[in-house]
């Protein structure tokens, strides 16, 4: 969906592998920024390895670029301007986000730093980021799962969750429109 949006899921949920195919077929026709800031250089070859001259595609790996407010902002502003994506995609929230106290405040100004930039350039964004582990006191909506403060899930203009249950996975999605 247009804007910005939160895709949350428990780590090895397939958050990085959907992120991909959405990539790969994106990248046949626009032109796509993927910031995967989890992976080296080996990792990314064989992630990546289905991928082609005929995607287009920009690979930003771990180490490439620095968290927001540590020089990253800089970083991925000179990056949309270069290669001027139509997507980009963040893998994963954890390695850009600015650190601060966890505060529902810091919290929401940390993702509109995010937001005004991919704002600014008109460009859809879809951000990673993980979801809790399951306790006695979790409601039965999703998206109350996500990592981080309900601020996390205010700024964006759309929020899915990946559950896996029964050998199934399922995408929940809310959003604005």
């Amino acid at each position: 969906p247009a804007g910005l949006t939160l895709l949350g899921g428990k780590t090895k949920s397939g958050k990085s592998t959907l992120a991909e195919q959405i990539a790969e077929e994106i990248s046949k026709e626009k032109r796509v920024l993927y910031l995967a800031l989890e992976y080296n250089k080996r990792m990314a070859q064989g992630r990546f390895l289905r991928f082609t001259e005929r995607h287009q595609i920009h690979l930003v790996l771990e180490g490439e670029i620095k968290r927001m407010g540590k020089g990253g902002e800089r970083q991925l502003e000179k990056k949309l301007s270069t290669y001027d994506p139509e997507l980009v995609i963040v893998d994963i929230l954890a390695k850009v986000k600015r650190q601060n106290t966890g505060h529902y405040d810091a919290e929401y100004q940390a993702m509109t730093e995010i937001k005004e930039l991919i704002d600014k350039y008109d460009i859809d964004c879809l951000v990673l980021t993980h979801s809790g582990k399951p306790s006695a006191s979790d409601s039965d909506d999703p998206f109350d799962k996500i990592m981080g403060s309900t601020a996390v899930q205010g700024v964006p203009d759309n929020l899915m969750v990946l559950i896996q249950s029964g050998g199934q996975t399922k995408l929940n999605t809310k959003g604005r429109l």
